[in-house]
């Protein structure tokens, strides 16, 4: 019984260590070590906008899934989609409408959306 006692108070500091570990400062941590940063797959001119008159497809502040289309590059007449490979927030735009880009060069910095509360292991080991 001692053993029992010994192990859900250890559990117990463990949960209060969770539950009071700020989840903000992992976030900051991870957007400025690993930023999740939209390449450019190939050489071209980058195109932000479906058509000429047309709304870009993200800006700044735009809510991204990692299938999005963020903007089109257009290489030998061939137009590529280049999509967001990551969810979150469109944080910085590299590149302007119609300029130059080269291989894997950075378009665009995306945020990551701020982590869930979610249950433990612990939780489902437990019971």
């Amino acid at each position: 019984m001692a053993e029992r006692a010994k192990a859900e108070s250890k559990l117990a500091a463990l949960r209060a260590e969770i539950e009071d570990h700020p989840a903000g400062a992992d976030q900051q941590w991870l957007d400025a070590v690993f930023p999740i940063l939209v390449r450019a797959p190939c050489i071209g001119r980058v195109l932000t906008r479906p058509r000429p008159n047309a709304s870009p497809f993200v800006s700044v502040g735009s809510s991204v899934t990692p299938d999005a289309v963020v903007c089109l590059i257009q290489s030998c007449g061939i137009f590529h989609e280049v999509v967001a490979g990551g969810e979150g927030e469109i944080a910085t735009c590299f590149v302007e409408d119609g300029a130059e880009v080269t291989l894997f060069q950075a378009l665009y910095k995306i945020t990551r959306p701020p982590r869930q509360a979610r249950s433990t292991w612990f939780d489902f080991w437990w019971c």
